[in-house]
C-alpha cells in the first residue's frame, strides 16, 4: 500500500506533461517535457506534525502509439532526469531522490488501461545513513482514463486493482517525518 502513494503521484505527474502534436495514426507522438512542480503533501504532513511539500523536477519523455483507428493504444513514459524532492519549510530540511523510472500504460477501448510503474518509486535517507524509506521495483494495476490532456495524452485515475508488485520496500514513510524533523 505504501507504494501506491508513490505510484499513484507518478503516473498523474507523467500523464499529465508535454507539448502540443499532432500524429497519423501509424506515427508514434513523440514529447518531451519540463517538469517543475510543487505541491504540499497533506497526509504525510499530518502524520509528521508539520507541513511537508514534494517538489518533482527535471525531464519527462511521452511516446504514445495509436491505433490503426488514431485512438491510444499503448504510451512509454520514461523520466531520464527527474528528481523528488521532500521537503519542510518550517524545519528548513530536505531529502532528495531521483525519479528515474517508466510507467507503461495499455488503453483499451471500454475506457480501462493496464499501467506499470518500474523503477525507482520512492528513497529517503540522510546522509551517511541508510534508506528510512525505500521502494524499487514493479508496480502494475488496473485504472480507468479519466480524461486527456492538453497534447491528447490519456489521463488514468488511481489504481483500481493491484495486477503485481514486486521488489524491495525497506522502512516506512514515518522515515520521512524523521528525515525532515526538527
Amino acid at each position: 500500500m505504501r507504494r501506491l502513494g508513490s505510484a499513484v503521484g507518478l503516473t498523474m505527474i507523467l500523464a499529465g506533461f508535454a507539448g502540443a502534436r499532432t500524429a497519423k495514426a501509424e506515427e508514434p507522438i513523440l514529447i518531451r517535457s519540463v517538469v517543475d512542480i510543487t505541491v504540499p503533501q497533506t497526509g504525510l504532513s499530518a502524520l509528521c506534525g508539520f507541513m511537508v511539500y514534494r517538489r518533482l523536477e527535471g525531464l519527462v519523455d511521452a511516446v504514445l502509439f495509436l491505433d490503426d483507428t488514431g485512438n491510444p493504444a499503448h504510451e512509454i513514459d520514461t523520466s531520464p532526469s527527474l528528481r523528488y524532492t521532500f521537503f519542510a519549510p518550517e524545519t528548513g530540511k530536505s531529502v532528495s531522490y531521483p525519479g528515474t523510472g517508466s510507467l507503461i500504460t495499455d488503453y483499451h477501448p471500454d475506457g480501462t488501461a493496464i499501467a506499470s510503474v518500474n523503477g525507482h518509486l520512492t528513497l529517503v535517507h540522510v546522509p551517511g545513513g541508510g534508506p528510512l524509506l525505500l521502494d524499487v521495483g514493479r508496480f502494475v494495476f488496473t485504472a480507468e482514463i479519466v480524461g486527456t490532456n492538453s497534447d491528447g495524452l490519456p489521463v488514468i485515475g488511481p489504481p483500481i486493482d493491484i495486477l503485481f508488485e514486486s521488489g524491495i520496500h525497506l522502512g516506512s514513510v514515518l522515515g520521512a517525518c524523521q528525515a525532515l524533523a526538527p
